[in-house]
Protein backbone atom coordinates (compact mmCIF):
# COMPACT_ATOMS: atom_id res chain seq x y z
CA UNK A 1 0.00 0.00 0.00
CA UNK A 2 1.33 3.17 -1.02
CA UNK A 3 1.74 6.29 1.03
CA UNK A 4 -0.18 8.21 -1.29
CA UNK A 5 -2.88 5.43 -0.86
CA UNK A 6 -2.70 5.86 2.83
CA UNK A 7 -2.60 9.19 3.17
CA UNK A 8 -6.26 9.34 0.84
CA UNK A 9 -7.97 7.06 3.33
CA UNK A 10 -7.16 8.54 6.07
CA UNK A 11 -8.24 11.76 4.56
CA UNK A 12 -11.14 10.35 3.72
CA UNK A 13 -11.89 8.50 6.96
CA UNK A 14 -11.66 12.10 8.28
CA UNK A 15 -14.05 13.52 5.91
CA UNK A 16 -16.41 10.61 6.68
CA UNK A 17 -16.02 11.19 10.86
CA UNK A 18 -16.62 15.17 10.12
CA UNK A 19 -20.07 14.16 8.52
CA UNK A 20 -20.65 11.79 11.42
CA UNK A 21 -20.14 14.75 13.41
CA UNK A 22 -22.76 16.63 11.17
CA UNK A 23 -24.89 14.33 11.44
CA UNK A 24 -25.62 13.78 14.52
CA UNK A 25 -27.11 17.19 16.02
CA UNK A 26 -29.75 16.86 13.04
CA UNK A 27 -32.24 14.37 15.24
CA UNK A 28 -36.13 14.12 13.99
CA UNK A 29 -37.27 13.61 10.84
CA UNK A 30 -34.30 15.25 8.55
CA UNK A 31 -33.60 11.62 6.94
CA UNK A 32 -32.90 13.16 3.71
CA UNK A 33 -30.06 15.30 4.98
CA UNK A 34 -28.10 12.77 6.47
CA UNK A 35 -28.77 10.03 3.50
CA UNK A 36 -27.24 12.95 1.01
CA UNK A 37 -23.98 13.44 3.94
CA UNK A 38 -23.54 10.00 4.46
CA UNK A 39 -23.43 9.24 0.73
CA UNK A 40 -20.90 12.32 0.33
CA UNK A 41 -18.63 10.38 2.75
CA UNK A 42 -18.87 7.68 0.81
CA UNK A 43 -18.28 8.89 -2.85
CA UNK A 44 -15.17 11.03 -1.25
CA UNK A 45 -13.24 7.27 -0.82
CA UNK A 46 -13.21 7.81 -4.70
CA UNK A 47 -12.09 11.10 -5.47
CA UNK A 48 -8.42 11.53 -4.66
CA UNK A 49 -7.92 14.46 -2.53
CA UNK A 50 -4.00 14.41 -3.94
CA UNK A 51 -6.68 15.22 -6.98
CA UNK A 52 -7.97 18.21 -6.08
CA UNK A 53 -4.73 19.51 -4.22
CA UNK A 54 -2.98 19.17 -8.11
CA UNK A 55 -6.19 21.29 -9.50
CA UNK A 56 -5.39 24.00 -6.47
CA UNK A 57 -1.69 23.99 -7.99
CA UNK A 58 -2.64 24.75 -11.58
CA UNK A 59 -4.36 28.09 -10.12
CA UNK A 60 -2.14 30.65 -11.65
CA UNK A 61 -1.44 33.58 -8.95
CA UNK A 62 0.87 35.87 -11.30
CA UNK A 63 0.96 35.05 -15.44
CA UNK A 64 4.06 37.01 -15.64
CA UNK A 65 6.18 34.13 -13.54
CA UNK A 66 7.34 31.12 -13.92
CA UNK A 67 6.25 28.64 -11.25
CA UNK A 68 8.41 25.26 -10.18
CA UNK A 69 6.70 22.21 -9.88
CA UNK A 70 8.43 19.75 -7.57
CA UNK A 71 11.09 17.14 -9.03
CA UNK A 72 12.88 13.65 -7.88
CA UNK A 73 15.74 15.28 -6.21
CA UNK A 74 19.14 13.72 -7.82
CA UNK A 75 22.38 14.86 -6.40
CA UNK A 76 25.10 15.48 -8.74
CA UNK A 77 28.56 15.03 -6.50
CA UNK A 78 31.40 17.23 -6.99
CA UNK A 79 34.68 16.70 -6.20
CA UNK A 80 36.36 18.39 -2.99
CA UNK A 81 32.62 19.72 -1.82
CA UNK A 82 30.74 18.12 0.98
CA UNK A 83 28.64 14.82 0.12
CA UNK A 84 27.26 13.95 2.92
CA UNK A 85 23.71 15.17 1.46
CA UNK A 86 23.85 13.64 -1.78
CA UNK A 87 20.95 11.30 -2.49
CA UNK A 88 21.75 7.87 -3.80
CA UNK A 89 20.51 7.13 -7.51
CA UNK A 90 17.75 4.38 -7.92
CA UNK A 91 19.10 2.45 -5.35
CA UNK A 92 15.56 0.82 -3.63
CA UNK A 93 14.63 0.04 -7.23
CA UNK A 94 17.16 -1.60 -8.47
CA UNK A 95 17.56 -3.94 -5.66
CA UNK A 96 16.27 -7.94 -4.40
CA UNK A 97 12.13 -7.55 -5.75
CA UNK A 98 10.25 -6.10 -2.88
CA UNK A 99 7.52 -8.95 -2.46
CA UNK A 100 5.57 -6.57 0.12
CA UNK A 101 3.69 -5.01 -2.89
CA UNK A 102 2.74 -7.67 -4.68
CA UNK A 103 1.57 -9.79 -1.75
CA UNK A 104 -1.16 -6.62 -1.07
CA UNK A 105 -1.99 -6.51 -4.37
CA UNK A 106 -2.83 -10.05 -4.80
CA UNK A 107 -5.39 -9.75 -1.33
CA UNK A 108 -6.91 -7.11 -2.48
CA UNK A 109 -7.91 -8.71 -6.18
CA UNK A 110 -8.93 -11.71 -3.72
CA UNK A 111 -10.99 -9.68 -1.92
CA UNK A 112 -12.44 -7.87 -4.77
CA UNK A 113 -13.07 -10.67 -6.49
CA UNK A 114 -14.66 -12.50 -3.82
CA UNK A 115 -17.57 -9.40 -3.47
CA UNK A 116 -17.86 -9.02 -6.80
CA UNK A 117 -18.46 -13.02 -6.92
CA UNK A 118 -21.05 -12.87 -4.35
CA UNK A 119 -22.84 -9.86 -5.61
CA UNK A 120 -23.14 -10.82 -9.11
CA UNK A 121 -24.53 -14.36 -7.76
CA UNK A 122 -27.20 -12.47 -5.60
CA UNK A 123 -27.97 -10.10 -9.22
CA UNK A 124 -28.75 -13.43 -11.13
CA UNK A 125 -31.07 -14.83 -8.04
CA UNK A 126 -32.92 -11.36 -8.92
CA UNK A 127 -32.86 -11.38 -12.71
CA UNK A 128 -34.03 -14.72 -12.40
CA UNK A 129 -36.97 -13.47 -10.39
CA UNK A 130 -37.76 -10.93 -12.58
CA UNK A 131 -37.74 -13.45 -15.46
CA UNK A 132 -40.66 -15.83 -13.62
CA UNK A 133 -42.52 -12.66 -12.65
CA UNK A 134 -45.79 -11.65 -14.29
CA UNK A 135 -47.22 -8.70 -14.67
CA UNK A 136 -49.82 -6.67 -11.99
CA UNK A 137 -53.06 -4.37 -13.33
CA UNK A 138 -52.17 -1.80 -10.69
CA UNK A 139 -52.39 1.95 -11.99
CA UNK A 140 -48.58 3.51 -11.13
CA UNK A 141 -46.05 5.20 -12.65
CA UNK A 142 -43.88 2.08 -13.51
CA UNK A 143 -44.63 -1.73 -13.97
CA UNK A 144 -45.05 -3.71 -11.17
CA UNK A 145 -45.27 -7.08 -11.55
CA UNK A 146 -46.09 -10.37 -9.23
CA UNK A 147 -42.98 -12.39 -8.26
CA UNK A 148 -42.79 -15.86 -6.93
CA UNK A 149 -41.03 -16.63 -3.90
CA UNK A 150 -40.60 -14.87 -0.65
CA UNK A 151 -38.82 -12.10 -1.83
CA UNK A 152 -40.09 -9.11 -0.06
CA UNK A 153 -41.26 -5.92 -2.17
CA UNK A 154 -39.04 -4.11 -4.19
CA UNK A 155 -37.58 -1.80 -6.74
CA UNK A 156 -35.24 -3.58 -9.24
CA UNK A 157 -32.90 -1.40 -11.83
CA UNK A 158 -32.59 2.47 -11.98
CA UNK A 159 -32.27 2.87 -15.79
CA UNK A 160 -36.50 1.39 -16.05
CA UNK A 161 -36.89 0.53 -12.24
CA UNK A 162 -39.55 -2.26 -11.96
CA UNK A 163 -41.68 -2.42 -8.86
CA UNK A 164 -41.83 -6.35 -7.62
CA UNK A 165 -44.49 -7.82 -5.30
CA UNK A 166 -44.50 -11.32 -4.15
CA UNK A 167 -47.63 -13.44 -4.88
CA UNK A 168 -49.96 -13.43 -2.48
CA UNK A 169 -49.38 -10.31 -1.01
CA UNK A 170 -52.82 -8.49 -1.65
CA UNK A 171 -54.33 -11.09 0.28
CA UNK A 172 -52.17 -10.31 3.83
CA UNK A 173 -52.31 -6.81 3.43
CA UNK A 174 -55.68 -4.43 3.85
CA UNK A 175 -56.01 -2.20 0.68
CA UNK A 176 -54.94 0.84 2.76
CA UNK A 177 -52.00 -0.91 3.96
CA UNK A 178 -50.86 -2.19 0.17
CA UNK A 179 -51.19 1.72 -0.94
CA UNK A 180 -48.95 2.93 1.81
CA UNK A 181 -46.73 0.26 0.83
CA UNK A 182 -46.54 1.20 -3.16
CA UNK A 183 -46.16 4.59 -1.79
CA UNK A 184 -43.08 3.49 0.18
CA UNK A 185 -41.47 1.86 -2.92
CA UNK A 186 -42.57 4.60 -5.40
CA UNK A 187 -40.45 6.95 -2.78
CA UNK A 188 -37.40 4.63 -3.69
CA UNK A 189 -37.83 5.00 -7.23
CA UNK A 190 -38.06 9.01 -7.28
CA UNK A 191 -35.18 9.44 -4.89
CA UNK A 192 -32.87 6.84 -7.27
CA UNK A 193 -32.00 4.69 -4.33
CA UNK A 194 -30.88 1.95 -6.30
CA UNK A 195 -28.49 4.04 -8.09
CA UNK A 196 -27.04 5.48 -5.25
CA UNK A 197 -26.71 2.15 -3.32
CA UNK A 198 -25.23 1.00 -6.57
CA UNK A 199 -22.49 3.37 -6.12
CA UNK A 200 -21.97 2.67 -2.71
CA UNK A 201 -21.69 -0.92 -3.63
CA UNK A 202 -18.54 -0.25 -6.19
CA UNK A 203 -16.86 1.68 -3.24
CA UNK A 204 -17.23 -1.45 -1.14
CA UNK A 205 -16.05 -3.57 -3.62
CA UNK A 206 -13.16 -1.50 -3.99
CA UNK A 207 -12.31 -0.85 -0.49
CA UNK A 208 -13.46 -3.83 1.15
CA UNK A 209 -10.83 -4.10 3.53
CA UNK A 210 -11.86 -0.42 5.01
CA UNK A 211 -14.08 -1.16 7.99
CA UNK A 212 -15.47 2.42 7.76
CA UNK A 213 -17.28 1.55 4.41
CA UNK A 214 -19.25 -1.29 5.63
CA UNK A 215 -20.62 0.93 9.01
CA UNK A 216 -21.67 3.70 6.42
CA UNK A 217 -23.17 1.58 3.96
CA UNK A 218 -25.52 0.03 7.04
CA UNK A 219 -26.08 4.24 7.46
CA UNK A 220 -27.40 4.57 4.28
CA UNK A 221 -29.51 1.90 4.12
CA UNK A 222 -30.87 3.30 7.13
CA UNK A 223 -31.39 6.87 6.03
CA UNK A 224 -33.07 5.81 3.11
CA UNK A 225 -35.62 3.80 4.32
CA UNK A 226 -36.52 6.43 7.19
CA UNK A 227 -36.46 9.16 4.35
CA UNK A 228 -38.98 6.84 2.46
CA UNK A 229 -41.24 6.65 5.95
CA UNK A 230 -40.78 9.99 6.29
CA UNK A 231 -42.55 10.91 3.00
CA UNK A 232 -45.70 7.79 3.22
CA UNK A 233 -46.88 9.71 6.37
CA UNK A 234 -46.63 13.40 4.54
CA UNK A 235 -48.74 12.09 2.03
CA UNK A 236 -51.62 11.09 4.85
CA UNK A 237 -51.18 7.35 5.19
CA UNK A 238 -52.04 6.78 8.87
CA UNK A 239 -49.13 5.56 11.07
CA UNK A 240 -50.40 2.66 12.32
CA UNK A 241 -52.09 1.37 8.94
CA UNK A 242 -48.27 1.54 7.60
CA UNK A 243 -46.67 0.45 11.03
CA UNK A 244 -48.61 -2.73 10.37
CA UNK A 245 -48.08 -3.29 6.98
CA UNK A 246 -43.88 -3.19 7.34
CA UNK A 247 -44.82 -6.04 10.25
CA UNK A 248 -46.52 -7.87 8.11
CA UNK A 249 -44.14 -7.83 5.64
CA UNK A 250 -41.29 -8.54 7.78
CA UNK A 251 -43.45 -11.37 9.34
CA UNK A 252 -43.99 -13.16 5.90
CA UNK A 253 -41.14 -12.31 3.66
CA UNK A 254 -37.54 -12.34 3.45
CA UNK A 255 -35.23 -9.22 3.54
CA UNK A 256 -34.05 -7.80 -0.28
CA UNK A 257 -30.83 -9.76 -0.74
CA UNK A 258 -28.98 -6.93 -2.11
CA UNK A 259 -28.67 -3.41 -0.99
CA UNK A 260 -29.50 -1.72 -4.53
CA UNK A 261 -32.89 -3.66 -4.62
CA UNK A 262 -34.55 -1.13 -2.39
CA UNK A 263 -37.33 -2.85 -0.14
CA UNK A 264 -39.75 -1.80 2.92
CA UNK A 265 -37.84 -4.00 5.50
CA UNK A 266 -34.52 -2.51 5.78
CA UNK A 267 -32.42 -0.53 8.65
CA UNK A 268 -33.63 -1.00 12.04
CA UNK A 269 -37.30 -2.46 12.15
CA UNK A 270 -38.13 -1.52 15.93
CA UNK A 271 -36.53 2.18 15.79
CA UNK A 272 -38.73 2.80 12.36
CA UNK A 273 -42.10 1.35 14.00
CA UNK A 274 -41.26 3.87 16.94
CA UNK A 275 -40.78 7.09 14.70
CA UNK A 276 -43.87 6.11 12.23
CA UNK A 277 -45.97 5.61 15.08
CA UNK A 278 -44.79 8.95 17.09
CA UNK A 279 -45.55 10.66 13.85
CA UNK A 280 -43.11 13.64 13.91
CA UNK A 281 -43.60 16.08 11.50
CA UNK A 282 -41.40 16.71 8.69
CA UNK A 283 -39.78 19.60 9.60
CA UNK A 284 -37.25 21.69 7.35
CA UNK A 285 -33.80 22.50 8.45
CA UNK A 286 -33.55 25.61 10.10
CA UNK A 287 -31.54 28.09 8.11
CA UNK A 288 -28.12 28.16 10.66
CA UNK A 289 -28.40 23.89 9.79
CA UNK A 290 -28.69 24.83 5.94
CA UNK A 291 -25.85 27.25 6.10
CA UNK A 292 -23.63 24.55 8.45
CA UNK A 293 -24.37 21.84 5.80
CA UNK A 294 -23.42 23.79 2.83
CA UNK A 295 -20.44 24.57 4.64
CA UNK A 296 -18.80 21.68 5.34
CA UNK A 297 -19.62 20.77 1.76
CA UNK A 298 -17.61 23.36 0.39
CA UNK A 299 -15.29 22.66 2.50
CA UNK A 300 -14.96 19.15 1.62
CA UNK A 301 -13.71 20.67 -1.73
CA UNK A 302 -12.28 24.01 -0.77
CA UNK A 303 -9.85 22.58 1.72
CA UNK A 304 -7.60 20.53 -0.51
CA UNK A 305 -8.17 23.58 -3.33
CA UNK A 306 -6.95 25.82 -1.18
CA UNK A 307 -3.93 23.43 0.15
CA UNK A 308 -3.00 23.25 -3.80
CA UNK A 309 -3.01 27.19 -4.08
CA UNK A 310 -1.02 27.28 -1.21
CA UNK A 311 1.72 25.15 -1.94
CA UNK A 312 1.92 26.51 -5.25
CA UNK A 313 1.56 30.14 -3.66
CA UNK A 314 4.74 28.91 -1.80
CA UNK A 315 7.04 27.79 -4.37
CA UNK A 316 9.87 29.71 -5.57
CA UNK A 317 9.58 31.63 -9.04
CA UNK A 318 11.80 33.47 -11.15
CA UNK A 319 10.85 36.98 -11.39
CA UNK A 320 11.98 37.64 -14.88
CA UNK A 321 12.81 35.04 -17.51
CA UNK A 322 14.30 35.41 -21.36
CA UNK A 323 15.07 33.03 -23.57
CA UNK A 324 16.70 34.20 -26.88
CA UNK A 325 18.15 32.26 -30.07
CA UNK A 326 22.26 31.97 -30.02
CA UNK A 327 23.91 32.84 -33.34
CA UNK A 328 27.85 32.12 -32.16
CA UNK A 329 30.14 34.55 -34.60
CA UNK A 330 33.31 32.01 -33.75
CA UNK A 331 34.01 28.28 -33.44
CA UNK A 332 30.67 26.39 -30.83
CA UNK A 333 31.84 26.28 -27.71
CA UNK A 334 30.27 24.33 -24.77
CA UNK A 335 27.18 25.60 -22.69
CA UNK A 336 28.49 28.38 -20.72
CA UNK A 337 26.78 28.81 -17.56
CA UNK A 338 27.52 31.72 -14.65
CA UNK A 339 25.08 30.60 -11.96
CA UNK A 340 24.73 33.17 -8.74
CA UNK A 341 22.40 33.05 -5.85
CA UNK A 342 19.68 34.67 -7.43
CA UNK A 343 20.30 34.97 -11.27
CA UNK A 344 21.46 32.26 -14.15
CA UNK A 345 22.78 32.85 -17.34
CA UNK A 346 23.11 30.00 -19.56
CA UNK A 347 24.76 30.70 -23.06
CA UNK A 348 24.96 28.61 -26.50
CA UNK A 349 23.21 26.18 -24.85
CA UNK A 350 20.80 23.34 -26.65
CA UNK A 351 17.26 22.09 -25.56
CA UNK A 352 18.69 19.13 -24.69
CA UNK A 353 21.73 20.44 -22.30
CA UNK A 354 18.81 22.96 -20.75
CA UNK A 355 16.69 19.71 -20.15
CA UNK A 356 19.57 18.00 -18.02
CA UNK A 357 19.93 20.99 -15.84
CA UNK A 358 16.39 21.40 -15.30
CA UNK A 359 16.11 17.91 -14.37
CA UNK A 360 19.20 17.34 -12.89
CA UNK A 361 19.71 14.26 -14.94
CA UNK A 362 23.09 12.00 -14.61
CA UNK A 363 25.67 11.52 -17.49
CA UNK A 364 23.80 7.93 -18.30
CA UNK A 365 20.31 9.56 -18.08
CA UNK A 366 20.24 11.09 -21.97
CA UNK A 367 16.80 12.74 -22.53
CA UNK A 368 14.80 10.33 -24.94
CA UNK A 369 15.13 11.15 -28.64
CA UNK A 370 13.23 14.46 -29.78
CA UNK A 371 13.16 16.62 -33.40
CA UNK A 372 16.58 17.29 -34.22
CA UNK A 373 16.90 21.10 -33.62
CA UNK A 374 16.46 19.95 -29.65
CA UNK A 375 19.95 19.10 -30.14
CA UNK A 376 21.43 21.96 -32.56
CA UNK A 377 19.41 24.72 -31.90
CA UNK A 378 21.36 27.18 -29.73
CA UNK A 379 19.91 29.48 -27.14
CA UNK A 380 20.40 32.15 -24.11
CA UNK A 381 19.02 31.73 -20.94
CA UNK A 382 18.91 34.64 -18.63
CA UNK A 383 16.66 34.48 -15.09
CA UNK A 384 16.50 36.19 -12.20
CA UNK A 385 15.10 34.97 -8.70
CA UNK A 386 13.90 37.78 -6.58
CA UNK A 387 14.98 35.56 -3.35
CA UNK A 388 18.48 33.51 -3.23
CA UNK A 389 18.15 30.56 -3.71
CA UNK A 390 20.84 27.03 -4.08
CA UNK A 391 22.35 26.63 -7.50
CA UNK A 392 20.48 23.00 -8.02
CA UNK A 393 17.03 24.91 -6.94
CA UNK A 394 17.25 27.61 -9.95
CA UNK A 395 18.50 24.69 -11.99
CA UNK A 396 15.25 23.22 -10.70
CA UNK A 397 12.96 26.58 -11.29
CA UNK A 398 13.81 26.02 -14.87
CA UNK A 399 11.27 23.00 -15.42
CA UNK A 400 8.04 25.12 -15.47
CA UNK A 401 9.95 27.61 -17.87
CA UNK A 402 10.41 25.57 -20.41
CA UNK A 403 7.19 23.51 -20.15
CA UNK A 404 5.58 27.37 -21.00
CA UNK A 405 8.12 28.49 -23.46
CA UNK A 406 8.52 25.00 -25.24
CA UNK A 407 6.02 24.05 -24.32
CA UNK A 408 7.61 20.62 -23.47
CA UNK A 409 5.85 17.99 -21.80
CA UNK A 410 7.75 14.91 -20.06
CA UNK A 411 7.21 11.95 -18.51
CA UNK A 412 9.71 9.42 -16.12
CA UNK A 413 10.15 5.91 -17.74
CA UNK A 414 12.22 2.56 -16.23
CA UNK A 415 13.98 0.89 -19.12
CA UNK A 416 15.96 -1.94 -18.41
CA UNK A 417 19.49 -1.49 -19.33
CA UNK A 418 23.08 -2.47 -17.91
CA UNK A 419 23.85 -1.34 -14.01
CA UNK A 420 27.04 -1.80 -12.40
CA UNK A 421 26.98 -2.79 -8.42
CA UNK A 422 29.35 -2.16 -5.57
CA UNK A 423 29.65 -5.23 -3.59
CA UNK A 424 32.17 -6.03 -0.89
CA UNK A 425 34.61 -8.40 -2.03
CA UNK A 426 34.90 -12.35 -0.66
CA UNK A 427 37.74 -11.17 0.77
CA UNK A 428 35.86 -8.29 3.20
CA UNK A 429 35.69 -4.70 3.48
CA UNK A 430 39.57 -3.07 3.81
CA UNK A 431 38.71 0.74 4.94
CA UNK A 432 39.53 1.68 8.22
CA UNK A 433 37.04 3.31 10.93
CA UNK A 434 36.85 6.61 10.04
CA UNK A 435 38.30 8.45 13.32
CA UNK A 436 38.19 12.34 12.27
CA UNK A 437 34.00 13.49 11.71
CA UNK A 438 34.60 17.08 11.45
CA UNK A 439 35.63 16.06 7.56
CA UNK A 440 32.84 13.23 7.05
CA UNK A 441 31.62 13.69 3.50
CA UNK A 442 34.55 15.43 1.78
CA UNK A 443 36.84 13.60 -0.46
CA UNK A 444 40.31 14.98 -2.10
CA UNK A 445 41.70 13.93 -4.96
CA UNK A 446 44.62 14.59 -7.10
CA UNK A 447 46.23 13.20 -10.10
CA UNK A 448 45.81 9.67 -9.44
CA UNK A 449 44.81 9.43 -5.69
CA UNK A 450 41.72 9.62 -3.40
CA UNK A 451 41.59 10.56 0.17
CA UNK A 452 38.65 10.38 2.12
CA UNK A 453 38.75 11.07 5.98
CA UNK A 454 35.77 9.75 6.93
CA UNK A 455 33.24 8.20 3.95
CA UNK A 456 29.59 7.11 4.54
CA UNK A 457 29.28 3.60 2.01
CA UNK A 458 26.42 5.80 0.03
CA UNK A 459 29.26 8.80 -0.67
CA UNK A 460 31.51 6.12 -1.61
CA UNK A 461 28.60 4.79 -4.33
CA UNK A 462 28.39 8.69 -5.18
CA UNK A 463 32.11 8.84 -6.04
CA UNK A 464 32.73 5.71 -7.99
CA UNK A 465 29.53 7.25 -10.19
CA UNK A 466 29.95 10.19 -11.03
CA UNK A 467 34.04 10.07 -11.02
CA UNK A 468 34.46 6.99 -12.64
CA UNK A 469 31.33 5.20 -14.08
CA UNK A 470 29.21 7.80 -15.61
CA UNK A 471 27.50 5.48 -18.34
CA UNK A 472 25.36 3.48 -16.27
CA UNK A 473 23.76 4.09 -12.61
CA UNK A 474 25.97 2.71 -9.97
CA UNK A 475 23.97 0.74 -6.82
CA UNK A 476 25.28 0.30 -3.59
CA UNK A 477 24.68 -3.48 -2.64
CA UNK A 478 26.82 -4.03 0.27
CA UNK A 479 24.61 -4.41 2.63
CA UNK A 480 27.40 -1.67 4.85
CA UNK A 481 25.47 -0.16 7.96
CA UNK A 482 24.76 3.57 6.29
CA UNK A 483 25.71 5.19 9.17
CA UNK A 484 29.34 3.44 9.19
CA UNK A 485 32.27 5.87 8.30
CA UNK A 486 35.25 4.79 6.69
CA UNK A 487 38.49 6.46 5.90
CA UNK A 488 40.84 5.09 2.35
CA UNK A 489 43.11 6.03 -0.06
CA UNK A 490 43.07 4.91 -3.23
CA UNK A 491 44.99 4.98 -6.20
CA UNK A 492 43.38 4.75 -9.60
CA UNK A 493 44.22 5.40 -12.98
CA UNK A 494 41.62 7.18 -15.20
CA UNK A 495 42.67 6.18 -18.80
CA UNK A 496 43.17 2.16 -18.00
CA UNK A 497 47.11 2.94 -17.97
CA UNK A 498 48.75 0.75 -16.11
CA UNK A 499 52.04 2.99 -15.35
CA UNK A 500 49.59 5.72 -14.10
CA UNK A 501 47.85 3.21 -11.59
CA UNK A 502 45.13 0.26 -11.29
CA UNK A 503 41.92 0.38 -12.83
CA UNK A 504 38.68 1.39 -10.27
CA UNK A 505 37.96 -2.10 -10.73
CA UNK A 506 41.08 -3.58 -9.75
CA UNK A 507 41.74 -0.65 -7.41
CA UNK A 508 38.71 -0.85 -5.68
CA UNK A 509 38.49 -4.65 -4.61
CA UNK A 510 42.62 -4.63 -4.05
CA UNK A 511 42.62 -1.30 -1.53
CA UNK A 512 39.09 -1.02 -0.01
CA UNK A 513 37.58 -4.47 -0.17
CA UNK A 514 34.99 -3.24 -2.74
CA UNK A 515 34.30 -4.69 -5.73
CA UNK A 516 32.28 -3.57 -8.85
CA UNK A 517 29.85 -6.47 -10.96
CA UNK A 518 27.21 -5.90 -13.49
CA UNK A 519 23.56 -6.69 -14.21
CA UNK A 520 20.27 -5.16 -16.12
CA UNK A 521 17.70 -3.45 -14.24
CA UNK A 522 15.76 -0.63 -14.19
CA UNK A 523 16.92 2.75 -15.14
CA UNK A 524 14.87 5.81 -15.10
CA UNK A 525 14.59 7.49 -18.49
CA UNK A 526 12.91 10.88 -19.25
CA UNK A 527 11.03 10.81 -22.07
CA UNK A 528 9.91 14.06 -24.15
CA UNK A 529 6.40 13.36 -25.37
CA UNK A 530 6.39 17.18 -27.20
CA UNK A 531 8.34 19.98 -27.64
CA UNK A 532 8.26 22.94 -30.19
CA UNK A 533 10.61 25.81 -30.57
CA UNK A 534 10.46 28.27 -28.19
CA UNK A 535 7.56 31.31 -28.66
CA UNK A 536 9.00 35.04 -28.78
CA UNK A 537 9.56 37.23 -25.23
Amino acid sequence: MTPALVSHLLQSTAFAAIAGLLVLPLRGNRAKVRFNLWFCASIKFLIPFALLIMLGTQVQWAPAKYYATPAVSRAVVTIAQPLASATPVIVSRVSETNWTPLILAAIWICGFLTIAAIRLRLWIRIRATLRASRPLQIPAPVEIRSAPGLIEPGVVGWLKPVLLLPEGITEHLAPAELEALLAHELCHIRRRDNLFAAIHMVVEAILWFHPLIWWIGARLVEERERACDEEVLSLGNQPRVYADAIVTVCRLYAESPLACMAGVSGANIRKRIEDIMRNRNVASLSLARKLLVSAAGIAALALPLSLGILLKAGTPAFDAVSITPYKPTGPYSACYQPVDATNIRLMNCTLKTLIKLAYNLKAYQQPSEGPAWTGTDLFVVQAHSGTPQPRAKLYEMLQPVLAERFHLKVHWLDRQDRIYQLKVSPGGVKMRPATDRTKCGEVYVRENVMLADCFSIDDITDVVQNEFLTDHPVVNETGLPKDNFYFFNLTFSRDNNPDAGPSVFSALPDQLGLQITTTRGPVETLILDHVERPTPN
